[in-house]
């Protein structure tokens, strides 16, 4: 069987209907892409790169503060370390090329990932803010995956819901904020096992913890 090209798999991914995850696609993508390869271009480095970069990055050692951050982070020996991915690799036309895709994909796992890349990145990368489109593409495609079931998992799910609240209220995006508190809410009651914690008590201890959401908002969802 002959191997499918970049432009193949992309297509393939965006319409596929099946529950995936983002080091799914990873995989697929670099089935097609030759990873050592020294001369990769923009859209097969950008493809490579997108879906290997670490969503809520906990670790305070890349000093990026950005919510990406790298897979790996391998020391050197003499102080130093070697990130992978690395932000250092993240150009403005891969920054180009990713706002392009959030807006032309359509799974809204793919469509998420690059646009929260954009919306994550284009200061550090640029030193200027990105559209503010791209924050609502990536707010709108996290609702989605929530409302209909497109993620192969659940915990991360409720992660990206909270992180679609926190861009919703960055932005000041009042009917945002307002879709992802009822998809919260709406995919809580969908998953919630009371044995299984971790499935049950997050969109209230994010709601009510948040100063743009009321007590009332809440009563009436």
């Amino acid at each position: 069987m002959a191997t499918e090209t970049l432009a193949q798999v992309l297509t393939r991914l965006d319409n596929t209907a099946e529950q995936v995850a983002e080091h799914v696609f990873a995989g697929e993508i670099r089935k097609a892409v030759n990873a050592s390869s020294d001369s990769l271009s923009d859209e097969e480095l950008g493809e490579l790169m997108a879906f290997d970069f670490t969503a809520d990055y906990q670790s305070n050692e890349t000093g990026w503060g950005t919510y990406f951050g790298p897979m790996m982070v391998f020391p050197n020996g003499d102080g130093t370390s070697t990130e992978s991915p690395s932000l250092s690799q993240v150009t403005p036309e891969i920054l180009e090329y990713w706002a392009t895709r959030a807006k032309v994909a359509k799974h809204p796992v793919l469509k998420a990932r690059y646009a929260g890349l954009v919306w994550d990145f284009s200061r550090n990368v640029n030193g200027s803010s990105p559209d503010v489109e791209l924050a609502r593409i990536a707010i709108d495609s996290i609702v989605n995956i929530a409302e209909e079931d497109r993620h192969l998992y659940e915990t991360q799910v409720i992660g990206e819901l909270e992180h679609a609240l926190s861009l919703a209220i960055s932005v000041r995006d009042s009917e945002r904020i307002a879709n992802v508190r009822d998809a919260m809410i709406a995919y809580e009651a969908k998953i919630a096992v009371d044995e299984s914690v971790g499935t049950w008590g997050f969109s209230f201890d994010s709601l009510l913890g948040s100063k743009n959401i009321s007590l009332d908002d809440l009563t009436k969802s």
